[in-house]
């Protein structure tokens, strides 16, 4: 039987009042994800992509459409419900890293774990080979200021991966790192890919796009899967 979709959405819109004007930013997406797949979105400023990650990773609710996750259809659940997929299968990775300045790298990828229901030994044992799986094992208790850009996006990938999530989102991850740094983050996304890992990454770099094993172009909030 052909394999079940991690990720299917299914002529999903959104739109966005602007004063009196309406205006549709995604328009009819139709897209299926499936469990392995390393996938890139490219597209210009405003095409849409950033909108469309958004609410695979269940920040933003599509206007109209169909988003299953891994079997659930999600567009209409709780903000509660939505908060625990969030939590338990998803992993953010964000051009800004997002880490607290005054937190040490194990406190930053520990955050995830605040609300869940797991025991501490659990917790750290998770944290710690998250961290040491993006090779940052001997600085546990650095904070941010201390580490480069490229170990600073490290710690925010140690963070998505600590609580195993099925899916990982990355918006640009390499959007303000150096071309060495840039390179040393899509190796190891290249890695965790290798490892089985569901990656889907918004960029607008062709370099950054060619480590992905499918490329999804986007017109003015209309998805091309080109290759």
């Amino acid at each position: 039987m052909p394999a079940t979709p991690l990720v299917q959405l299914e002529n999903l819109t959104r739109d966005f009042v602007l004063g009196q004007e309406t205006v549709r930013v995604l328009k009819g997406i139709d897209l299926k994800v499936y469990h392995g797949d390393f996938i890139a979105i490219m597209g210009s400023s405003g095409s849409g992509k950033s909108t469309l990650l958004h609410i695979l990773g269940c920040l933003d609710r599509p206007t109209a459409g169909t988003y299953i996750l891994d079997g659930q259809t999600v567009e209409g659940l709780s903000d509660r419900r939505l908060s625990r997929i969030r939590n338990s299968y998803i992993g953010f990775v964000f051009q800004e890293f997002n880490l607290l300045p005054e937190a040490t790298v194990y406190e930053n990828v520990m955050l995830p774990f605040v609300y869940a229901n797991l025991d501490r030994i659990t917790c750290r044992s998770r944290v710690v080979h998250a961290i040491e799986n993006v090779g940052l094992g001997n600085r546990l208790k650095h904070r941010p200021a201390a580490l480069s850009g490229g170990e600073r996006q490290r710690v925010a990938i140690a963070r998505a991966l600590a609580i195993s999530p099925r899916l990982i989102l990355a918006d640009e991850p390499t959007g303000n790192l150096d071309s060495a740094n840039s390179r040393d983050i899509l190796t190891l996304f290249e890695q965790l890919h290798a490892k089985g890992a569901t990656i889907v990454l918004v960029t607008h770099d062709d370099e950054v796009a060619r480590s992905a094993d499918m490329t999804v172009c986007m017109h003015d909030g209309r998805l091309d899967i080109s290759s």
